[in-house]
């Protein structure tokens, strides 16, 4: 700390850059500027730059001098202020392409539409322009994806859990289902139920990781990224970590059905439904083997309400005392 306080400023770029390490810095070190620098290798590593030493929310500011940033659609027409596009980058900084690659290069360096005479480098980030004629980044395209129909912002997911360290949420594919992971290197032991809760508060509840993975280290490109294709298959066995043992026929019954319909074997009557990979479509599938089954009427909604095994179970039983069919 004492060698770091002679620091005037410091500059950041290559990743997104939380506030919390602005917050941490500043704590270090009281008196300096940090600046929030933006730009591929393509576009000679800076095009914009923003002192967000004081900033609430992090940008990435404006273009800096003879640099030209555009936020295009698919169709590559620009989208107005607020609306979340494509960066392309436009100017001085700007390469002629990729050696010995030539369909990559044409690919990513195109001609100017709006500059006569001119290249833009197609970023594959996503941002918006602000107010201020700041650009707020989103992450990269390929960081949104689509669970069940629903698209899903991967950046967003990872900014509400800032509190764990070297956190990276993907897409992986589970017996068919596509479902999200988180993965982290946290040193402390992360309550993956305590977690699942806050997120309820902030997030829509298919855009929350079903499955959390603790590794010693992420992998890591040539260039120093978190190699996203890297990381491991969630062990889906670990997961449950409340044991509630099978009660009665019932119990045994409807895990057998749960099992063969999510391909998954070691359910548990604390299992949650969604937290398994199942879905809408899941439940209503469920209703009709349940109706079939133990001669007794749900609806999706009994199934929606009554989310873990066990609800679900202690359900069937309670209307079978009833006599409902």
């Amino acid at each position: 700390k004492l060698t770091c306080k002679s620091l005037k400023y410091i500059m950041l770029a290559g990743e997104p850059l939380p506030k919390t390490l602005v917050d941490r810095i500043k704590e270090t070190i009281p008196n300096v500027t940090v600046y929030n620098g933006y730009g591929p290798s393509e576009t000679t590593i800076f095009s914009t730059i923003r002192n967000v030493t004081d900033l609430d929310e992090i940008t990435i500011g404006k273009p800096i001098a003879n640099t030209q940033i555009y936020i295009l659609n698919k169709n590559k027409k620009l989208l107005p202020q607020g609306n979340i596009g494509e960066i392309y980058i436009s100017g001085d900084g700007v390469g002629k392409g990729y050696i010995n690659k030539n369909e990559q290069t044409k690919s990513n360096f195109i001609s100017n539409i709006f500059i006569e005479n001119s290249i833009m480098y197609k970023t594959g980030d996503l941002g918006a322009f602000e107010e201020s004629r700041e650009v707020k980044c989103f992450g990269r395209v390929d960081n949104q994806i689509k669970i069940r129909g629903l698209r899903v912002e991967l950046l967003e997911i990872e900014k509400q859990m800032l509190a764990i360290d070297n956190i990276v949420v993907v897409k992986k594919c589970i017996n068919g289902r596509d479902v999200l992971c988180a993965y982290h290197t946290e040193s402390s032991q992360v309550d993956k139920n305590s977690i699942k809760e806050l997120l309820k508060d902030k997030l829509p509840r298919y855009m929350i990781p079903q499955y959390f993975v603790k590794l010693e280290q992420m992998p890591y490109t040539p260039n120093g990224k978190i190699d996203k294709k890297l990381l491991p298959m969630p062990d889906i066995g670990e997961e449950t970590k409340e044991k509630i043992e099978i009660r009665n026929d019932i119990d045994k019954e409807l895990i057998q059905i749960i099992q063969k319909m999510l391909h998954i074997d070691n359910i548990n009557l604390s299992d949650n439904l969604l937290d398994l990979g199942g879905d809408s479509l899941t439940a209503i599938s469920l209703t009709t083997k349940i109706s079939s089954k133990f001669n007794v009427q749900v609806n999706l909604k009994d199934i929606m309400s009554n989310k873990k095994i066990k609800e679900i179970s202690d359900f069937i039983m309670e209307n079978q005392a009833k006599g409902i069919a």
